[in-house]
């Protein structure tokens, strides 16, 4: 019996383990950022952000609003909800495009101090 417990728990890290694992390299593949921020003598200035997300990885987020599977906003509304929680910044620019595999997003994020960001 104890020995059946054993096994069970070595059988479970092994798979946990595996799965971690593959994740760090299934991850790289799905999403791909580049910043840049611009800081005027004042505080304010611009975050611009461009990324890669996988359409399979986007669309969980998309799903999942309440849960964020995705640590990024998938779609102008996840932006606009985030401009709206977050008085002292605003949603200067925004595109989004795809293809067959890839979703691309840039945005370029006006902020009046760098609290406003947090």
């Amino acid at each position: 019996m104890r020995v059946t417990k054993l096994m069970n728990k070595i059988k479970r890290s092994i798979l946990i383990s595996a799965i971690c694992t593959s994740f760090l390299f299934i991850l790289p593949g799905c999403i791909g950022v580049d910043t840049s921020i611009e800081i005027n003598d004042d505080g304010s200035g611009v975050l611009i952000l461009s990324y890669r997300i996988s359409r399979t990885i986007a669309l969980l987020g998309e799903l999942d609003e309440q849960d964020r599977t995705v640590p990024l906003p998938v779609n102008r509304e996840d932006f606009d909800r985030a401009v709206l929680r977050n008085p002292g910044i605003t949603l200067s620019d925004y595109s989004q495009s795809e293809n067959e595999e890839d979703v691309f997003i840039d945005a370029e994020i006006s902020f009046n101090s760098i609290e406003a960001l947090n």
